[in-house]
């Protein structure tokens, strides 16, 4: 009876680190490929999306409101300084947890 050898085992601990580095060249080898196609993607999509405006940054004047006034505008300010100074108390008076009646704005300055 004949017996073919296919492959020289050697030693137990060569076997053991050639598992080792395999099984790690294998896993990073895959996750650099999952790199590549995730950056792949991204850029394709990036490419075929319509460029959005920052409308941050494009705005220089302050934060618009829902129905288009600038919350930053001085004029703003001053023709709803009420509501304003009522929204202040209501928000003030629902944190310490007291009656609106019971707080007095003295003043509302801009920071």
């Amino acid at each position: 009876m004949t017996s073919y050898l296919l492959c020289d085992v050697g030693t137990s601990g060569d076997l053991i680190a050639q598992t080792v580095l395999l099984g790690l060249g294998t896993v990073f080898v895959g996750l650099i490929a999952i790199i590549a196609i995730l950056s792949l993607i991204r850029a394709v999509v990036s490419a075929l999306t319509p460029k959005k405006k920052d409308h941050a940054a494009n705005e220089t004047t302050g934060i618009a409101t829902a129905d288009g006034a600038n919350i930053a505008d001085d004029n703003f300010l001053e023709s709803n300084r009420d509501e304003i100074t009522t929204a202040v108390a209501v928000a003030i008076a629902e944190y310490i947890g007291k009656d609106v009646e019971g707080l007095r704005i003295r003043s509302i300055k801009r920071v």
